[in-house]
């Protein structure tokens, strides 16, 4: 996994851009027990829950990794799994059956948590602010996904 800026515009130089490309922080070991709290509030437990059954129900070969911890520069974020090569993931409620990076599986699963932290909130009180916020970051993700060389596979897993 690198570190690099992933562009899914034309060239910055041509004036109808008016998108910058999104890229990734990993980070720090220092930031990390502050990462979840970031981005889920106070409901840093379910999505840490939801983040790792995700894992155990779709991908096979989970086998309760390591995770790193990245930020896009949109506002996203996503965790990559230790795991080298590509891992089986199924999702029998959408008829997903492929294989994907480490990587974009944490962009999928990420996802998947987001939304569901969000709908979780939604049911029980639908003014909660941090429901736009899940929304938005989810959004901010997406954007980073569909440059990404397996966006198809993330895509398709989430919809």
């Amino acid at each position: 996994m690198s570190q690099q800026n992933i562009n899914f515009t034309a060239s910055e130089s041509e004036e109808s851009s008016s998108e910058s490309p999104v890229g990734e922080t990993q980070v720090s070991i220092l930031k990390r027990p502050e990462f979840f709290g970031a981005y889920f509030g106070a409901y840093v437990r379910e999505a840490k829950a939801i983040l790792t059954n995700w894992f155990r129900d779709y991908c096979p070969d989970y086998q309760g990794n390591y995770f790193e911890y990245f930020m896009t520069d949109n506002g996203g974020c996503f965790v990559v799994p230790s795991w080298e090569g590509k891992k089986s993931v199924a999702i029998p409620s959408n008829f997903y059956r492929g294989e994907m990076s480490a990587e974009a599986a944490g962009i999928t699963a990420m996802l998947y948590t987001l939304n569901h932290v969000a709908w979780h909130l939604w049911a029980r009180n639908g003014n909660d602010p941090l429901i736009d916020l899940l929304n938005q970051r989810a959004e901010a993700l997406k954007a980073y996904a569909g440059a990404h060389e397996e966006a198809s596979a993330i895509f398709r897993a989430i919809y």
